[in-house]
C-alpha cells in the first residue's frame, strides 16, 4: 500500500507517482532560476522537508543543485489532529513566520 503520493501538472497533463514508508517520496519543482526540492519521509510518522533550490539554469549551478536553504519541515501528529512546522534555520524566514503569525493573533 502506498504510505504516500504526488501528483503534478503540466502542458502534457498530469502525472502521478506513489512512494512506500521505506522508499519515502521527493519531488523538484522549478523555474529558471529557483524551485523548491520536496522529500517525504515516514520514520515514526510522516514528515516534509522542502528546500529551496537553484532552479533549471545550469550557468549558476542548476538543474536540480540544493541552495543549502532548508526552508521547512511539515509533518502530522499521529492522532491526525494537528501539523507541525518547524522553520529551518534561517533568520529571515523566522521573522516573517511570526510576523504572519502575529497578524493573524485575535487582538483583545
Amino acid at each position: 500500500m502506498a504510505q504516500f503520493y504526488a501528483a503534478i501538472q503540466g502542458n502534457r497533463g498530469e502525472a502521478t507517482r506513489i512512494g512506500t514508508a521505506s522508499s519515502g517520496i521527493e519531488g523538484h519543482i522549478r523555474g529558471w532560476n529557483c524551485g523548491v526540492y520536496v522529500e517525504g519521509q515516514t520514520v515514526d510518522f510522516d514528515s516534509f522537508d522542502v528546500t529551496a533550490t537553484l532552479g533549471s539554469d545550469a550557468t549558476r549551478g542548476g538543474m536540480g543543485a540544493r541552495s543549502g536553504v532548508d526552508l521547512v519541515t511539515v509533518c502530522r501528529s499521529e492522532d491526525l489532529e494537528e501539523f507541525e512546522i518547524t522553520l529551518a534555520n534561517n533568520p529571515t524566514m523566522r521573522a516573517a513566520a511570526r510576523e504572519l503569525l502575529a497578524a493573524k493573533e485575535p487582538t483583545q
